[in-house]
């Protein structure tokens, strides 16, 4: 049985990574004579060309923006994609006929592999969304070529547990229900999605609640990643507040976010706290590098003599580990937040997205989320407080409720094999 993965972002993505192992592993579990290949946004020459026994293949994604650095050169290539698969889509059907002929070789390899493939599974993730402005629109018009392409092919497509939206104009959202029409099946990480496909009129029975992959990764590092922390001479005695950010504002507002923080964590480091942030993503390739926004933070900081900033590559499974050695986690990235959450250490998770929200409240935590937008020094020393006060009462909720989510989630690959299944016959 071949299996394909589509709409695989970076393994240099810490959350994405866990998502990819977390998945495989389970879906191994339950389809352990499956192939399983990949399609990936990363280049094969510096990461390699496989990931955890799964072979990897570029994406049309890749080639459209990542395999040139000059923005020209990636205007003209991803017209190149649309207009190739625009021809390719036609000709079949028209003809019935697949033809390959009608693509430059890079595009056919990827086409194999969908040709080849019994199933089709994108990734779980948050792929399905976009801003607004034009690069974002063709961006998810990408995206949506993964879903149109194997359902010309007839195959099979089941989506992992996704966000879908937010999108930043009507034609987007078009795009993507139109791209999600025929899917056999779609799995969503929280209520808000599922409330979203229910509106545009998809089957209720298509759509199929289940938690982030992300609660699967769970690679056993806590005590190994204190080595990491160790070599950077924490002061002794001091509880440990880690931080996540990243990028995502107009530039003024991101000013002003990165000044309400740098002033909170001046609060909290006079509080007998250090410090430490940690990025989560670093990925210069596709620049996107969370070391320049918690850089940014860092040189706001007047107490610096409690704050550390790591700036060194973490790998997945370490980082893991290092989140589950905090006392406490103010996290913007997700992913961040759920490692940290599967270690039974409380976050106060920063809301850029309506995913965190939800994951938050599939925890029963959901008081302790902030919005981005409305996000202040006051805001979150108010928060913190209450989630100090009332740290006990959050682990114990964690205790409860974390143990049902990793069951939930490895679940998730038990549904999607006898969907599969009920589908073939």
């Amino acid at each position: 049985m071949n299996i394909l993965l589509t709409h695989a972002a970076s393994i240099n993505n810490k959350g994405d990574a866990g998502i990819f192992s977390g998945m495989l592993a389970s879906l191994r579990k339950v389809l352990p004579e499956a192939d399983f290949t990949m399609t990936t946004i990363d280049s094969l020459e510096k990461n390699g060309g496989e990931f955890e026994g799964a072979k990897l293949v570029h994406s049309f994604f890749y080639y459209a923006v990542f395999s040139h650095k000059k923005v020209s050169l990636r205007f003209l290539e991803t017209i190149n994609v649309f207009v190739c698969m625009s021809l390719y889509l036609s000709f079949y059907s028209i003809t019935g006929k697949m033809t390959k002929k009608l693509l430059p070789r890079r595009f056919s390899l990827i086409v194999e592999e969908y040709e080849q493939a019994d199933l089709v599974i994108p990734v779980g993730g948050g792929q399905l969304s976009a801003r607004r402005g034009f690069k974002q629109t063709a961006v998810i018009m990408l995206h949506a070529l993964e879903l149109f392409l194997p359902q010309r092919l007839k195959k099979t497509i089941i989506v992992y547990p996704q966000s879908i939206g937010p999108f930043g104009n009507s034609f987007q959202e078009w795009f993507i229900r139109k791209a999600l029409k025929n899917v056999t099946a779609i799995f969503v990480r929280e209520e808000r999605s599922f409330e979203l496909l229910q509106s545009w009129g998809m089957q209720k029975e298509k759509i199929h609640v289940a938690p982030d992959a992300g609660f699967l990764f769970n690679p056993g590092t806590k005590e190994e990643a204190k080595k990491v922390l160790i070599k950077y001479d924490l002061p002794k005695g001091k509880r440990l507040l880690g931080v996540t950010v990243r990028e995502w504002l107009p530039a003024q507002e991101q000013e002003d976010f990165e000044t309400n923080i740098a002033n909170f964590l001046d609060f909290v480091a006079d509080k007998d706290f250090s410090i430490i942030i940690i990025p989560q993503v670093v990925a210069e390739e596709h620049a996107v590098d969370d070391r320049m926004t918690g850089k940014n933070i860092f040189n706001k900081l007047k107490n610096k003599e409690n704050a550390i900033l790591i700036t060194e590559n973490i790998e997945p499974k370490i980082i893991k580990g290092v989140y589950e050695n905090l006392d406490v986690l103010l996290g913007m990235r997700m992913h961040s937040n759920i490692y940290a959450l599967t270690g039974f250490v409380p976050v106060l998770a920063i809301a850029y997205e309506h995913k965190t929200n939800g994951i938050m409240e599939q925890l029963n935590i959901g008081e302790y989320v902030v919005n981005v937008k409305d996000l202040n020094k006051n805001i979150l020393k108010e928060k913190f407080e209450s989630l100090l006060y009332n740290r006990e009462q959050y682990i114990e909720r964690l205790k409860s409720r974390i143990p049902e989510i990793i069951n939930e989630a490895e679940n998730t690959s038990l549904k999607l094999k006898l969907i599969y299944e009920g589908h073939s016959k």
